[in-house]
């Protein structure tokens, strides 16, 4: 369940790291906004190698409200207490130790592993975190327990033209995201085709799908999704031998 604390927090809701208390080999960057990047993860192809990185930064503060009343709380540390979903082999780790993220602070994860033919499909992730925060006086509030269940592991099997021909097909962040009623997807494609658009919830049941018909070069396609209950979906995008994961939220 995505608590509005934790969307307060992250702005995205989207932090993925493990309890593994070895340092991931990755470097943060500098980026001063709060947030995390990228929105999806890449493609995982059957024995080869994967690792992903994910930046991120937690805030110095936030707002709730409490009874009615907009409460100021500052970020002192977020921990990473567990996470399930990943296919035997794979690992996720923090770049600091025990996952324990103080306010401000920027940081990055890594995902990898070497998936196998049995491993082929979509893996849900699930994480576990504790929110600790205090008020303005230095008081410590809590304490607050959630889950995240926003990223997803696409594990296939390789084939040359998706990875290949990616200069001929692209596929851009949806927009605007969160939505509630249109979301645009960016597509640069140098193929003619039609392009089919499934809307996947996160166990990767598909509840819609979409065929657009397509033009070769740069175009924003439209897709409805004002008939579909809030939450979180993921949309796979095809054309041709091309294919690609991007995030979406629904709300009202």
């Amino acid at each position: 369940m995505h608590h509005k604390f934790l969307q307060l927090l992250f702005l995205t809701g989207l932090f993925v790291f493990s309890i593994d208390n070895a340092k991931a080999q990755c470097t943060p960057n500098n980026d001063p906004l709060t947030g995390i990047e990228p929105d999806t993860l890449s493609t995982v192809y059957v024995d080869i190698p994967y690792e992903q990185i994910i930046y991120f930064k937690l805030p110095l503060d936030t707002v709730v409200e409490f009874y009615g009343i907009p409460l100021s709380l500052l970020v002192d540390s977020l921990i990473i207490t567990g996470y399930t979903g990943l296919p035997p082999g794979f690992s996720l780790a923090c770049n600091v130790p025990s996952c324990t993220l103080l306010g401000g602070q920027n940081g990055c994860a890594a995902i990898s592993g070497t998936a196998t033919a049995a491993d082929v499909g979509i893996h849900p992730l699930k994480v576990y975190v504790t929110t600790f925060v205090s008020d303005t006086f230095g008081t410590t509030v809590g304490g607050f327990p959630d889950s995240i269940d926003f990223y997803f592991l696409d594990i296939q099997i390789q084939s040359a033209v998706q990875e290949t021909g990616m200069e001929n097909w692209s596929v851009g962040a949806v927009y605007p995201n969160p939505t509630g009623d249109i979301a645009g997807i960016p597509i640069h494609s140098s193929i003619p085709g039609e392009l089919v658009v499934s809307v996947l919830d996160f166990s990767g049941r598909q509840v819609a799908q979409h065929t657009m018909e397509t033009k070769i070069g740069d175009a924003t396609y439209l897709l409805d999704v004002s008939q579909l209950p809030i939450g979180f979906y993921m949309l796979k995008i095809m054309q041709g031998g091309y294919s690609g994961y991007r995030s979406m939220e629904v709300v009202r």
